[in-house]
């Protein structure tokens, strides 16, 4: 089974820049999913450690056929695929939220890299362009993901606050009630509220 990497691009050929802020995006919405997987024992992170390494050496053999240009994107992309897959082993292996951080800006600096070896095919003002539009989007991402976190920050603490906020005003309607219902009635606002 050929499993491709999001740096991959079909066919060999290089991704454009519109990909790339697709994939940057792609990454600003998926990063928080991965973290909430199981975390992953020593043996596997060691292992997984072993096979990127692994990796990375059979594909910079497979890039030694080529030269030139084609050269330096293909030994790019090995680079970033080992620093990406050695980032999200961290990830699995201990779920924090610093490496979460340190996953994102992994996955951000080797797009900006295979991007920036990208324009170096290009001459005059397309590399110029090619270069500053690189740097835009790389430039534009660290605000973006910022926003990112304060919003599924304030989604948490906004759904915390409203399951106390529920549960409040549940126990205040179930005070007027007799004994029996009361139970009953605050039982139910407390599941409604997504409490126990």
């Amino acid at each position: 089974m050929n499993l491709r990497h999001p740096l991959d691009s079909p066919r060999g050929t290089p991704p454009a820049t519109p990909r790339l802020a697709a994939f940057l995006l792609a990454l600003l919405c998926g990063a928080t999913a991965m973290a909430a997987t199981g975390l992953s024992s020593v043996g596997d992170f060691n292992a997984g450690k072993a096979r990127a390494e692994a990796d990375l050496l059979a594909e910079r053999r497979a890039c030694n056929g080529m030269s030139g240009h084609p050269h330096d994107v293909c030994r790019e992309q090995a680079r970033g695929k080992e620093r990406v897959t050695k980032a999200e082993l961290e990830l699995a292996h201990t779920g924090t939220r610093k490496a979460q951080d340190h996953l994102t800006t992994v996955r951000l600096d080797t797009a900006y890299d295979l991007a920036r070896t990208q324009c170096n095919d290009k001459t005059g003002s397309a590399r110029s362009n090619c270069a500053k539009e690189a740097q835009s989007v790389r430039s534009k991402a660290p605000a973006d993901l910022m926003q990112h976190r304060r919003v599924t920050d304030a989604r948490r603490d906004g759904a915390e606050d409203g399951r106390e906020t529920d549960d409040k005003l549940g126990a205040e309607t179930c005070d007027a009630m007799a004994a029996d219902a009361r139970a009953a009635c605050i039982a139910a606002a407390r599941a409604k509220a997504g409490k126990r």
